[in-house]
């Protein structure tokens, strides 16, 4: 058997080596990766203070939920030891402009047929310019 082993030449050694080292980095989770449109809840699955004894978040190192949310990038870990659970980020952006989507579908209600803003006696105010944008009357 001894004799087989010395028949391997060296390269072959170092690339199995390498290969080995890279599917133990895939498998035990050192490094992940988070896209940047996404972020990750962090779950410990064991720890030497055990686990969580009342709540939902492991508030002082336990095994649980962790307090802290993983932002895009790579991130490295100890193996085997966490669980990373990916959601879509959702940012304020999208929420500001769907707000002023509906203020301005409301705004556009208001408004009479010729794009008046109609008073109470029914005459016209004038046509709504972007300097009445804003203004909620």
């Amino acid at each position: 058997m001894l004799d087989f082993l010395s028949l391997v030449p060296g390269w072959l050694w170092l690339t199995g080596s390498i290969a080995l080292a890279l599917l133990f980095v895939r498998i035990a989770g050192v490094i992940r990766y988070i896209s940047n449109n996404s972020i990750a809840i962090v779950e410990k699955l064991w720890s030497a203070k055990g686990s969580v004894s009342s709540g939902l978040i492991a508030l002082n190192g336990e095994a649980g939920y962790q307090p802290q949310v993983l932002r895009g990038g790579y991130h490295f870990f100890f193996p085997f030891q966490y669980r990373l659970h990916k959601v879509a980020l959702v940012t304020i952006g999208e929420i500001r402009r769907r707000y002023r989507a509906a203020d301005r579908d409301r705004r556009h209600e208001r408004l009479g047929r010729h794009g008046r803003r109609q008073c109470h006696a029914g005459s016209a105010l004038g046509p709504v310019g972007r300097e009445d944008r804003g203004t909620g009357g």
